[in-house]
C-alpha cells in the first residue's frame, strides 16, 4: 500500500498543465505573421527576417520572396504566438553558398538589438501586413 501511495504522488508531483518553452501556445494565441521589406523604398528579395520575442525562446523566421513580402508561421502552420518581437533582417545564402540578396543590407539589421525593428503580433493584425522600412 505503501509503494501505491508513494507512486500515485510521484505521479501527481511529475504532471503539470503549465506548457514547456518546447510547446506551442493554443491556436487561439497565434496569428500568422504578414508583410514586406523594403530598403530605401525598394524590396528586398531573398533575405532572412527573424523575430525575436520580448519573452520566450521561440524565434520564428521567413525568407522574403519576389516585391519582398514574407509571411511567418509556427512550425506546424498554425501561425507566430502573440507578443512584442525585435525584428532582426540580413543577407539570405542558398546551400551553395550564393547570396540570394542582390543589395546590401546595412549591418544594424542583422542584430535585433540595433535594427530598431519591432512587430507587435496580435489577433487583429495590420491590414496590409507589416511594413518593415530599411534605410541605407
Amino acid at each position: 500500500m505503501r509503494f501505491v501511495a508513494l507512486l500515485a504522488t510521484v505521479a501527481i508531483g511529475c504532471s503539470s498543465s503549465t506548457p514547456t518553452t518546447n510547446q506551442a501556445p493554443p491556436a487561439a494565441n497565434r496569428t500568422e505573421v504578414r508583410g514586406r521589406v523594403t530598403l530605401g523604398g525598394k524590396p528586398v528579395v531573398g533575405a532572412t527576417l527573424s523575430l525575436n520575442p520580448d519573452k520566450g525562446e521561440f524565434r520564428p523566421f521567413a525568407v522574403t520572396g519576389p516585391n519582398g513580402e514574407f509571411t511567418v508561421e509556427a512550425p506546424d502552420g498554425v501561425g507566430v504566438p502573440h507578443g512584442r518581437y525585435r525584428v532582426s533582417v540580413f543577407r539570405g545564402i542558398d546551400p551553395g553558398g550564393t547570396a540570394l540578396v542582390e543589395v546590401a543590407i546595412p549591418p544594424r539589421y542583422a542584430d535585433a538589438a540595433t535594427s530598431g525593428l519591432a512587430i507587435d503580433v496580435t489577433a487583429s493584425p495590420p491590414p496590409g501586413g507589416h511594413e518593415l522600412r530599411l534605410s541605407p
